[in-house]
């Protein structure tokens, strides 16, 4: 009889065990499909976010966002450290760089919440990767200036989690790059 009880404790935990594994990988199955969402989320709202300051930022700044590669000149036009402080320090309400300042800062901070939910795993790491690594990397180069500059006046690190993202990205291309010679 004592067998028959010590065989079944031992079972039951078993099968409470069983239970709580398959528990775990229930619940990790779940928040791995809502991360996917989150990033499908973000993928989803990327041009109504991002489409409009795009497209203020290329009326403003002709060029500065799609250049014509069919041009005799090449040449790609940056925000440089001069032209970041003149776009910061516009005041007058009917200046185009006070225009393109709000839409510097608006489109940053639609990128400080997307590189957040990567960097927190809040959405789905590889997905954000592959939709927005190379725009975001290209943004960061076009606005370092901006950033730099807004950042001096506001005392802060302004978009941080962005910034920081890219520099791992960017990191991250230079170990994954095959050499070539």
């Amino acid at each position: 009889m004592n067998s028959i009880v010590e065989n079944i404790e031992t079972i039951s935990l078993l099968i409470a065990g069983l239970g709580l594994i398959l528990n775990f990988i229930r619940l990790k199955a779940n928040h791995d499909w809502n991360r996917r969402v989150e990033a499908s989320k973000m993928i989803a709202e990327w041009n109504s976010e991002t489409s409009k300051h795009r497209k203020a930022i290329e009326d403003i700044e002709p060029g500065i966002i799609d250049i014509n590669i069919n041009s005799d000149k090449a040449e790609i036009k940056e925000i440089t450290k001069t032209r970041a402080a003149e776009i910061y320090s516009s005041n007058d309400v009917k200046s185009p760089d006070r225009e393109l300042r709000f839409h510097f800062i608006e489109i940053l901070n639609y990128f400080e919440y997307v590189a957040s939910a990567y960097d927190n795993k809040v959405a789905d790491k590889k997905m954000i990767e592959e939709s927005f690594m190379n725009t975001m990397i290209a943004w960061e180069e076009l606005l370092h200036n901006f950033i730099v500059e807004y950042g001096k006046h506001r005392k802060s690190n302004s978009w941080k989690p962005f910034t920081d993202v890219v520099n791992i990205w960017k990191l991250k291309g230079k170990k994954t790059r095959k050499k070539t010679a």
